[in-house]
């Protein structure tokens, strides 16, 4: 059940219209689905975003008709069915996570060449068109109506609640999203008109999928639009527009047009053409006349990058992209074709003041080596984003290890798409760790996540002395009360989270603002797993920061988290940090619909000379703090702690001030600890610790 929808990325590709990634979505429709919709339509434009996404489109180009019509069925066993896997990222999270507006709701993927209709649907479709990435086009298709009113319903008959009938909008033809929207709510009625009059209105300047480029992409003589006529509507079908645009070109082929570059334009080329065309040494010369026009430098970047075989052909084009990217931070080099001569030639006034660079791309360059990639590393020591994307000949394995002890965010088309490679026996509880590749190069700075959620009202739960919860009370020989009538807690490793510090924490501060919106209790279920949440929330960490060029990144989705034991907790060792989680349900005075979260952060102290830390029996001294604790132990540098403390903040800020996030006593986290990490064996009287295989955390 549920009011299924499916959403798509298509783009036009050497002249036709392909799919590009595809999700289902089980409930999402009405308003939901136009703030879904915007939410995508964001990070799809987001610039932090353009040079993976550039980089697919330009992959798509090479793709023969026989990898467009693969047989990418549901069970996606390889990498070779999932080829744009960071498009498949992108619609992932924006389907599934609209961070401020609290909102989450767990989302499938599909094959990429899935057609429009063959999904689980019964709320139509939306589609985003992202041949250009500076105006990303969208549409809503409603191609069968199931969730709408009928077609055929009585006209006589009221919608829901009295007034005039909701009329269903049109079977398949692109849609606006008020069009979407009209066929759930009554369009004449001023509260539904206040209540979605900003939403409307967000759709006003955003372009629209057309209908060529719907039946481009799925052929279908049903694609029809709306065709206004003698003041009636008259719809032309796929069939009359296609024959009415030949006509209408055949006549202008009859009418000769002369096209006269102005005089500025005609100087504009005459002048790339030269220093394209000259030699090196005449190209300084040509350039210090050029800069003299202020348009010169933008549009030698257009034509580079329009044409990139120029570039690899010609060393003074090779010498005007380095004048180009010298005051450039992020260098995307993906579009052309060079050897690595040739790049760290480009590179080479850059690399004069390299510190401010953060970010180089060399995807789909088969000419890059591991001792280039070595060496850029030493040239670019502040880099924060690498992309190699389509680089299959330098094997991952060798990326990762190229990687290790940075903090760089790396960009890979099989690092992407294994997180949506479906491992035999993925449920969770089931899979071994080493069943997934080992791909983690950065230590995660919080080794794990034990969660605690407390269904219902906690006030008939045993206390501490400082009001906290004797969790250690709610269990009976391992097995929680039957007051805890599902799963209620759960422990998360991060492993293979190649996601830096300061980044990390602010996913987590994320997730710790989307629990404390959360009405009534949290459940803790296999569907929709926190684990699932957090993966999310940590591939787009900065998206309640201030609305900057960053705040949108995609990164890699670490799925892994919930392919492992989910009662599997690792012992708490000195050095490394637990994030303990608290989710209650008390009264809180005036409201009691929102969940109050408690958080700390634990780590151990050192074993004393005395104690055997390799004991069954052995417990640590646990040093329990808050996030400016855990930042003194971790962060160096005062300049970097203050602001991810200052984000934290920003991020964790309660709605509601008596639901405000706070630190959990020391009695309620160590019980917690002795409960789930350190439990008794009756038989033995020892403490049996599950260790979840520190040696691949390493």
């Amino acid at each position: 059940m549920g009011q299924r929808h499916q959403l798509f990325i298509i783009a036009k590709i050497n002249g036709r219209y392909r799919g590009l990634a595809a999700v289902h979505h089980q409930w999402l429709y009405g308003a939901t689905a136009l703030k879904i919709c915007l939410n995508i339509l964001k990070i799809l434009q987001s610039p932090a975003n353009r040079i993976a996404l550039s980089h697919e489109l330009r992959h798509a180009t090479r793709l023969s008709e026989e990898d467009w019509t693969l047989d990418a069925d549901y069970s996606k066993t390889s990498t070779a069915v999932i080829p744009f896997p960071f498009a498949l990222t992108c619609l992932m999270i924006g389907s599934a996570l609209d961070v401020k507006r609290n909102y989450y709701h767990n989302v499938d993927d599909l094959p990429f060449n899935l057609p429009f209709n063959e999904g689980d649907n019964n709320d139509g479709v939306t589609i985003f068109d992202i041949t250009e990435l500076e105006k990303v086009r969208y549409c809503f298709v409603n191609f069968q109506g199931y969730g709408f009113i009928d077609e055929d319903e009585d006209e006589n008959s009221d919608a829901e609640g009295g007034g005039s009938r909701i009329i269903p909008p049109p079977k398949m033809t692109p849609l606006t999203g008020p069009q979407y929207l009209w066929g759930y709510y009554r369009k004449d009625d001023p509260r539904t008109q206040r209540n979605f009059g900003h939403l409307i209105e967000s759709f006003d300047t955003v372009p629209l999928v057309d209908c060529r480029a719907l039946h481009s992409a799925w052929p279908d003589p049903g694609w029809r639009t709306p065709h206004l006529h003698g003041g009636q509507t008259k719809w032309l079908y796929i069939e009359e527009i296609l024959e009415e645009e030949e006509h209408s070109k055949n006549e202008e082929s009859n009418v000769q047009t002369a096209d006269f570059p102005s005089l500025r334009a005609s100087s504009l080329a005459k002048v790339l053409n030269a220093a394209i065309e000259g030699s090196p040494s005449e190209l300084p010369q040509i350039i210090e006349s050029a800069s003299l026009l202020p348009d010169f430098y933008p549009a030698a970047r257009s034509k580079l990058y329009a044409d990139p075989t120029i570039v690899p052909n010609s060393a003074s084009a090779r010498r005007l992209l380095s004048t180009i990217l010298k005051n450039e931070s992020t260098i995307d080099l993906g579009p052309f074709d060079l050897t690595t001569e040739h790049i760290l030639e480009v590179l080479n006034e850059r690399s004069s003041n390299p510190t401010d660079v953060v970010g180089l791309s060399f995807s789909g360059n088969h000419n890059i080596t591991e001792a280039f990639l070595r060496e850029i590393l030493g040239k670019f020591p502040r880099l924060e984003f690498l992309y190699l994307l389509n680089t299959p000949h330098i094997p991952l394995s060798r990326k990762i290890e190229l990687l290790r002890g940075t903090t760089m965010q790396l960009y890979d088309t099989e690092l992407l798409a294994l997180s949506f490679v479906e491992l035999d026996g993925q449920n969770v509880d089931t899979v071994e760790e080493r069943e997934a590749p080992p791909c983690g190069y950065m230590k995660p700075v919080v080794s794990q996540l034990i969660m605690m959620a407390c269904p219902y009202h906690t006030t008939p739960l045993q206390r501490d002395i400082d009001g906290g919860i004797r969790i250690d009370y709610s269990f009976i020989d391992g097995m929680t009360t039957p007051y805890f009538r599902s799963r209620n807690h759960t422990c998360i490793p991060f492993t293979e989270t190649n996601i830096p510090p300061s980044a990390f924490i602010a996913g987590l501060a994320q997730y710790l603002h989307y629990l404390m919106s959360q009405q009534m209790y949290v459940n803790i279920d296999t569907y929709d797993h926190p684990a699932s949440q957090i993966a999310k929330h940590l591939t787009i960490p900065h998206a309640l920061s201030e609305d900057n060029e960053d705040s949108l990144r995609v990164g890699v989705l670490p799925r892994y988290y919930w392919r492992t034991k989910l009662d599997r907790c690792s012992k708490i060792l000195p050095g490394e940090w637990t994030l303990v989680v608290v989710v209650k349900n008390d009264f809180y005075g005036p409201r009691d619909d929102c969940t109050k979260v408690q958080y700390a952060f634990v780590t151990a102290a050192p074993p004393a000379d005395t104690e055997d830390s390799t004991s069954d029996s052995y417990v640590p001294e646990f040093v329990i703090e808050d996030l400016r604790g855990f930042l003194d132990s971790t962060i160096s540098d005062t300049r970097s702690r203050q602001q991810v403390l200052d984000g934290w903040n920003r991020a964790v800020a309660p709605v509601i001030p008596h639901v405000a996030l706070e630190l959990s006593g020391r009695e309620e986290v160590e019980a917690l600890m002795r409960t789930l990490v350190y439990p008794v064996n009756e038989a033995s009287g020892s403490h049996q610790v599950e260790d979840a295989s520190n040696s691949s955390r390493d």
